[in-house]
This record gives C-alpha cells, structure tokens and sequence, in this order.
C-alpha cells in the first residue's frame, strides 16, 4: 500500500507553482505523506557544485524512501520526467498526473511505466492511489 509519495513536478512559472500546491494540499488531506524537491531542496540559478551535488544526493535519497511517485507530465519538463525514470528504474509505483492531457497523445514510455495516469483533479481519490503498487491500470487512451 502506497502511504508516502515523492512528488515531481515542474514549479518554475506561476501556473505550475499554484498546480503543485493545489495537487499536494489535496494528496496530504487524502492522508499521504507528500516529499516535494520545491519544499525540501529548492536550488538557486547561482548554486555552487557542493549544492547541486546536495540536492542532487537529497532528491535520489527521497525517492528511494517513498512507497512511490507522484508525476505531474503537464509542462513536460526534463527534470520532472528524469524523475519518472529513475522511480521507474527502482520498481517504484508511479502515478502520472496530466489534467491537460485532454483528448491528446499521451507518450508510450510514461504511458507503459506508470501504474495509473489520472487526468483529472477529481479523480485523485485516496483508495485509488494507495493501491496503484497493487493494480495496475493501463492507459488506453492515444498514444505517441
């Protein structure tokens, strides 16, 4: 059973800040124990090697704690999605979220790595996500 989750999601422009505390404010009163790299290790433009190295080491040592992932694909960004892979690569549960997916492509590789992909704020429901190691659901819709 899934109870704590790392949350990767990208946080550099407005609309992703306000996505990714409204996403971990509704996982935390579902009950999970969220780890979010914006709270615990946020790094600056300027950071020295020493701190890249740091947070780098932090973020690995989060993710290999955590019963599993919680992956925000809309803004597509890099880091984020290196995340899936290395959570992936551990035989971690991952959950892709996507609420503007839409009527979209959805890539293979996430489509085929993720345990669940939910589209849609409401359909973040505790019972659900806590048993996404146990059941696998495969996204049937349109792939790229």
């Amino acid at each position: 059973m899934i109870k704590s989750l790392y949350f990767a999601s990208p946080f550099f422009t407005p609309e992703q800040v306000e996505r990714e505390e409204r996403l971990k404010a509704k996982l935390r009163e579902l009950g999970f124990e969220v780890w979010s790299p914006k709270e615990m290790c946020h790094l600056n433009k300027n950071a020295t090697i020493a701190e890249q190295t740091e947070v780098f080491n932090g973020n690995l040592s989060a993710m290999d704690k955590v019963d599993g992932v919680f992956v925000v694909t809309d803004g597509k960004d890099i880091g984020t999605i290196w995340e899936a892979g290395y959570a992936y690569a551990l035989g971690k549960p991952i959950i892709y979220y996507c609420e503007t997916l839409g009527k979209n492509v959805f890539n293979v590789m996430l489509a085929r790595s993720g345990k669940l992909v939910i589209t849609n704020f409401d359909e973040i429901q505790f019972n659900t996500i806590s048993a996404a190691d146990e059941v696998s659901t495969v996204y049937t819709g349109f792939i790229e």
